[in-house]
């Protein structure tokens, strides 16, 4: 850690970015979430998609967990920072004059102010991931559907909130191969869209998630269905971005950084606080499609059903139509049904996508209270004081995912995890659902999950079972009504 002063740490700017995330936090009643976790993700303290405490929301789907690596990557993400750990992007970006570009120094830019969230494990009750894991099986539910008039895209994608990250994920240049296997692997599998963010990465490299992105699809081994891969990347609503020209410069850096002329889907990241500069922000991203057209169309995040109302109206005064909305669903999190936003978004026409499909590894079957079992043990770090109490909660769901990933497995003749149970779920709900990974490994399993196909009387097991829980996982702080 270089040199470091208060007054590096606490310009106008950064104390206005402190400002913003203190009155979030203290909105959802947890106050410490906010100071104690890394960087980015969506995706997990916070994340999807993602979008996680010492590693990994997504994210989309987002993994703090590694099975080929064969160990946890110590990523305790409360579901509340699931994608604050976006707010990292408040510490690992300031603004230099009026180009926005990073700076160094500074204990906000150096950490993010998600690099403090796992301090708020104790207040928080869950937390999400999105690795995935299962067998694939004819007739499943991969698919295309449309996202506006026209995008067509699998119901599953991937988030890429773990790509750049190096306090939460422990990202390092050497995993670069790594990670384009994934991105081969996955793109072959038939998955056409990927998820991103203008604060995935930590410090110097905030964006390297975009920059890699740009790159895989370069350099993939597909040929053109690598190349044509669709992209959806989201705009952090920082408050040192002002005016409707600053949405419109966060769109052309994220453009270069994936070396592309258009981002299929330009999404705010989350509502800022007091509709702080919202009418702006729509503005510009409308701007973008329709006059520089630099964006295909204009997509939120963690945002609730009253806001959205308002946000498609601007948006349609502009002549733009909002095409989608990403938030945290999964067997522990359902708030989108229980507030009424799976049904709004269908009424409005409006896709809805689903982030941290397994809270945090949650949902894995991986892990257990009898440290006995070693493939069963619990996770280290964090999570390892959390999961006890959140195992013995899930009890019932867990013991479901379990009975129906064996049927599964005796009647497909496959292999069939409760984490692809898990994911089959959420996509059972038609919605579109982001996943991370990290390697090849990840995507033929997460290519698996979206192969399966349950039963009626499976989703009903699981949606009884699911329903007493309430919303278990805490939901992202920038989570709006």
């Amino acid at each position: 850690m270089q040199g470091f002063s208060l007054r590096d740490a606490f310009p106008l700017r950064g104390a206005l970015c402190l400002l913003f995330l203190l009155r979030r936090a203290a909105a959802s009643g947890s106050f410490f979430s906010c100071f104690l976790r890394p960087s980015p993700h969506p995706g997990i303290l916070c994340g999807g998609d993602g979008r996680s405490v010492l590693n990994s929301e997504t994210g989309a789907a987002e993994s703090f967990y590694s099975e080929a690596e064969g160990r946890s990557t110590s990523s305790l993400s409360l579901s509340q920072l699931n994608k604050a750990s976006d707010a990292s992007c408040l510490s690992s970006r300031r603004p230099e004059a009026t180009d926005l570009r990073s700076r160094r120094g500074g204990i906000l830019q150096r950490f993010g102010v998600g690099a403090f969230g796992a301090l708020g494990v104790p207040l928080l009750r869950g937390f999400p991931t999105a690795y995935a894991g299962g067998s694939l099986q004819t007739g499943g539910q991969m698919g295309t559907v449309k996202v506006g008039d026209s995008l067509e895209v699998s119901r599953l994608g991937v988030g890429t909130w773990s790509w750049g990250n190096k306090i939460l994920w422990g990202y390092d240049e050497s995993m670069d191969g790594q990670l384009q296997d994934a991105f081969d692997e996955i793109v072959r599998g038939g998955v056409n869209w990927f998820d991103s963010a203008d604060s995935y990465g930590t410090g110097k490299i905030t964006g390297r998630a975009e920059t890699l992105l740009g790159r895989f699809a370069r350099e993939n081994r597909n040929g053109r269905a690598g190349e044509n891969v669709k992209v959806f990347t989201k705009f952090a609503p920082y408050p040192f971005r002002v005016g409707r020209e600053s949405m419109v410069t966060a769109v052309d850096e994220a453009c270069a950084r994936l070396g592309r002329s258009k981002i299929e889907v330009g999404q705010l990241h989350w509502i800022p606080p007091g509709g702080w500069q919202l009418r702006e922000y729509l503005d510009g991203l409308a701007y973008c499609v329709r006059e520089r057209g630099t964006l295909g169309a204009v997509g939120v995040s963690n945002c609730g059903p009253k806001e959205l109302k308002q946000i498609a109206k601007r948006l349609k005064d502009l002549g733009v139509p909002l095409v989608s909305n990403q938030v945290q669903f999964s067997l522990v999190s359902r708030l989108p049904e229980t507030s009424g936003l799976l049904n709004e978004c269908a009424d409005m026409g409006i896709r809805l996508i689903g982030y941290s499909p397994l809270c945090l590894g949650l949902l894995t079957g991986k892990f257990s209270q009898q440290p006995a079992e070693p493939k069963q043990s619990l996770p280290s770090g964090l999570r390892s004081v959390v999961f006890p109490s959140l195992l013995s909660k899930t009890e019932g769901l867990q013991a479901t995912l379990r009975e129906i990933s064996a049927a599964q497995s005796k009647k497909t003749g496959v292999s069939v995890t409760p984490a692809a149970v898990a994911i089959s779920w959420v996509l059972s709900k038609d919605v579109l659902c982001l996943v991370g990974v990290k390697n090849a490994n990840q995507s033929v399993e997460n290519l698996k999950a979206a192969g399966l196909k349950l039963d009626e009387g499976e989703l009903r097991a699981l949606d009884d079972e699911s329903r007493g829980l309430g919303n278990l996982a805490q939901q992202n702080i920038f989570q709006t009504a």
